[in-house]
């Protein structure tokens, strides 16, 4: 691979309670924009929906390289929540209590996957994961899974973005020549 070099990113779509959001793609915007001024890439851009059929690596890989990528990085996500109850959950039966006494938790998982590849060849030049936790506790009858997921994601999506910058930037210093 050649530096900089042209990224497509492909967020492949979420299977679960959560989706990606405008935030998830403003945190890519913060990471590519370092990329770019360091020199490691030359774009970083968002593939195309319509272009990336059912999602398979060897469509998303021609949808790439029809956009003029060197690379493409697939990036996944995953959850799982786990909800239990405290000993302040008998409140619940007053119904009062369950609005306002803190008896469920909810506790979130968030793993997020990147891989690097080639569009030419299939090449994995690299491949990032990172997980982040979400913890809240809230009245039985106002508590909402989405809200610790959300939390999670956001834990898991900033150190993402921190091992994407390093791994780059560790490609790149390997491809200079005298290394």
């Amino acid at each position: 691979m050649k530096f900089p070099c042209r990224v497509a990113v492909y967020f492949q779509p979420e299977r679960g309670d959560w989706h990606w959001t405008p935030d998830d793609k403003a945190a890519l915007k913060s990471w590519s924009e370092t990329l770019i001024h360091e020199g490691v890439a030359s774009d970083v851009f968002l593939l195309p929906e319509m272009l990336a059929g059912k999602g398979d690596v060897k469509e998303l890989r021609l949808a790439a390289a029809k956009c003029g990528a060197d690379v493409l990085f697939v990036i996944r996500g995953a959850v799982q929540t786990d909800s239990y109850k405290n000993f302040a959950a008998a409140f619940n039966l007053t119904i009062l209590g369950g609005y306002v006494v803190p008896g469920s938790h909810r506790d979130s998982l968030f793993l997020l996957e990147g891989v690097l590849i080639d569009v030419d060849n299939s090449y994995i030049y690299t491949s990032v994961q990172t997980e982040g936790i979400g913890k809240i506790i809230r009245p039985t009858f106002v508590i909402e899974e989405k809200d610790t997921i959300a939390l999670a994601k956001t834990k898991a999506m900033a150190e993402f973005g921190g091992e994407v910058l390093q791994r780059m930037r560790g490609l790149a210093a390997k491809s200079q020549p005298g290394r």
